[in-house]
């Protein structure tokens, strides 16, 4: 997909299909898909500025029973899935 911008100069560019990951895992809530945790783990995962340790601290101080599980799974999922891509 970062091809298809036509984007001019130097880019780090990442990508993750974060909602077909809630929705896989069910992390909705009304009928609505929440990415809101699971692209923390493409947040992570493009910049490094935290870790996902220090991100599951968290998670496991807000969230508890299923949320909990099904938050991390997301989390670590897009994590797994995100795509970086350097863009001259």
């Amino acid at each position: 997909m970062p091809k298809e911008l036509n984007l001019k100069g130097d880019f780090n560019i990442a990508t993750a299909d974060a909602t077909r990951v809630c929705r896989e895992l069910g992390l909705m809530v009304a009928g609505l898909t929440v990415v809101n945790t699971a692209i923390l783990g493409a947040f992570v995962r493009a910049t490094n500025m935290v870790g996902l340790t220090s991100i599951e601290k968290v998670i496991r101080e807000r969230f508890s029973n299923r949320a909990l599980d099904i938050n991390l799974a997301a989390i670590m999922k897009t994590y797994e899935i995100t795509k970086l891509e350097k863009i001259s």
